[in-house]
């Protein structure tokens, strides 16, 4: 197959390039004023609703490329003080004998434990799935593994 020749000349190229970075500028510019005005705008939505609505904040909010800078894999769900829950948990199963989930959850919390979660219990119950620290007896009973 013949190659055709090319009808577009490095000057109009470069006048093409030129014109694409002019536009990129003005774009940049209007993103900007756009992100100050929606940032006034969330401000006064989280003044009238006490912060409860709107985006989600700056660290979370998508970069340019669509990527979210907020949180990694594991820190949503890290404990910052105090023992993790499968510790707890191993520490209430250790010193009885098999327990239920119901059980397990208010041992838990009387161990001092604190969650937020409305389902505490599934969250139980998945750290109860750790087969090399817990060893499932019954229907929803559990004990500790013996070492």
């Amino acid at each position: 197959m013949a190659m055709r020749s090319s009808t577009v000349s490095l000057r109009d190229i470069q006048s093409m390039i030129g014109a694409y970075k002019a536009r990129a500028t003005a774009l940049r510019e209007t993103l900007s004023r756009i992100d100050a005005d929606m940032a006034s705008v969330e401000a006064t939505v989280a003044a009238i609703a006490g912060g409860k609505r709107g985006r989600p904040p700056a660290a979370m909010a998508p970069t340019r490329m669509g990527r979210g800078r907020g949180r990694g894999r594991h820190a949503g769900g890290r404990r910052a003080k105090g023992q993790d829950l499968a510790s707890i948990i191993a520490t209430v199963l250790g010193g009885s004998k098999p327990m239920g989930i119901p059980a397990i959850v208010a041992a838990v919390k009387k161990a001092g434990y604190e969650s937020s979660s409305p389902s505490f219990a599934r969250i139980v119950g998945m750290r109860l799935g750790d087969r090399r620290r817990f060893r499932r007896v019954g229907r929803g009973v559990y004990t500790v593994v013996k070492k």
